[in-house]
């Protein structure tokens, strides 16, 4: 969504009432165009720039543990706003820019004052440092002297030329953002830097899953045509026996075959042919059938990578990035990173109960091997814990308390509430193992299920996805 002027004018009171009186204590380019700087507090809180169209914005949200990208404007950007305080900031009248003021403390130890011009115009975002006088420092899209409306340092800061219908209707609901957009923005934003971070492994590998698809096809094909061709051998067969009534054509019926034939060759010679396909095509089909179900288990082993991938954080796939340097194509994941992923099984009395120790597992678990929507899922209410689960659409009174004791087992608690769930009513949050729970039920567990601690203390890990 792209805010309008009117919107802006709505919005951006919640984001200045959060600035006020902060500080940015540290500063992380996300993406190119979209910059973080974390505010001072115990909040962890965080001022989002984002200059991506066509939907440029500003918000408010937890600051993300990642590793800085870098180019020279963040840089520029980091220098002059290092541990800079917000003073105010306002919306321009009838634009969609939003001026933010900030006092730093200068080279020479003395206060001086710096402003953002954020311009969240859909199709031509830009983002401006000047100083008090309103002096350009830095400009994220610079343009030249030449140009209509310049932006380059030095120069004095214009407002762009005024394009199209101002007084735009406001859409905006007051204080609908956290509620309504800013979870599915967040996860815009990292599905946007994972595939800047990561696109020449991710196309490394789709790359090599559409070759192995070709090759599968085309081993098909050849399987196919030589299982044919070992009907040769009967064709040969016939015309050997009829070769004193055959007339040389192009084609023949013996006793309902039809047989193509090579005018300028003889019977015999036909024949010799056929039986050469034949004795060929028997050759050829157990090679073919070992190459198919080579290429059918790379396959399944490029399709197993693709999965665990799609859940693996930054760190994880930082760790694949060497092999796409040194080979041509990724043969494996590290046994660490597929191990990482694979939560707990055990059994009880003809039910599966499945459970992750970690924010991995619980993803894993939650979202890739609970296929079945009407499966019920178990999380300790108002905790972080692990996710539990029963592979049964029709879980016995019992089976529920036992996968209620296993989720209060998991974080050392002897009684609690249990969030009892369908695996329809959840959705996936923006961190790793994260789950939004639409509806639920609460089981209370008074004490634990005596069965509940062997099973816990004898579960294994699930051996493969």
């Amino acid at each position: 969504m792209s805010f309008s002027a009117r919107d802006l004018e709505i919005y951006f009171p919640e984001v200045d009432q959060v600035l006020k009186g902060r500080s940015l204590e540290r500063s992380l380019l996300y993406l190119p165009g979209v910059y973080v700087f974390r505010l001072n507090g115990s909040d962890n809180q965080a001022l989002f720039l984002s200059l991506l169209a066509p939907s440029p914005l500003l918000f408010i949200a937890e600051f993300p543990r990642l590793k800085s990208l870098n180019d020279p404007f963040f840089l520029k950007l980091e220098k002059e706003l290092r541990r800079a305080h917000y003073q105010d900031g306002e919306v321009l009248e009838n634009e969609r820019i939003v001026r933010l003021n900030f006092t730093i403390i200068g080279e020479a130890l003395q206060l001086e004052k710096r402003s953002l011009f954020l311009e969240l115009i859909p199709h031509h975002p830009n983002l401006i440092i000047t100083d008090e006088k309103e002096k350009i420092i830095a400009v994220y899209r610079p343009s030249s002297i030449e140009e209509p409306r310049p932006l380059m340092p030095n120069l004095q800061y214009q407002k762009p030329m005024f394009k199209g219908q101002r007084n735009v209707e406001a859409r905006y609901v007051p204080h609908s953002f956290e509620t309504n957009m800013r979870e599915e923005i967040l996860k815009t934003l990292e599905k946007k830097r994972r595939d800047y971070l990561f696109m020449p492994l991710l196309k490394s590998l789709h790359n090599r899953a559409r070759l192995l698809a070709r090759k599968e096809e085309s081993l098909k094909r050849d399987y196919l045509i030589s299982s044919e061709a070992l009907n040769d051998y009967k064709k040969g067969t016939l015309l050997l026996t009829y070769q004193n009534e055959i007339q040389l054509s192009e084609k023949v019926v013996l006793e309902g075959e039809e047989i193509a034939l090579n005018p300028k060759k003889s019977i015999f010679q036909n024949s010799e042919a056929y039986f050469q396909k034949a004795k060929k095509a028997k050759k050829a089909l157990p090679l073919i059938q070992e190459h198919l179900e080579k290429t059918q288990e790379e396959q399944k082993h490029l399709q197993e990578m693709l999965v665990t991938i799609s859940l693996a954080d930054e760190k994880d796939l930082e760790e694949l990035l060497p092999s796409l340097k040194n080979e041509k194509k990724v043969k494996a994941l590290p046994t660490s990173l597929k191990e990482a992923r694979l939560p707990y099984i055990c059994k009880w009395n003809g039910f599966t109960f499945l459970f992750g120790k970690n924010a991995k597992q619980n993803e894993t678990l939650t979202f890739l091997l609970l296929k079945n929507r009407n499966y019920p899922w178990f999380h300790v209410a108002n905790t972080s814990g692990a996710h539990v689960a029963i592979l049964s659409d029709k879980p016995s009174e019992k089976a529920l308390r036992i996968a209620c004791s296993l989720a209060l087992i998991s974080i050392k608690q002897e009684d609690g509430d249990v969030i009892y769930a369908l695996k329809k009513n959840l959705q996936k949050g923006h961190k790793t193992g994260e789950v939004k729970v639409l509806t639920h039920e609460t089981i209370h567990i008074r004490k634990l299920e005596e069965e509940a601690m062997s099973l816990y203390k004898e579960a294994e890990k699930i051996e493969k996805l």
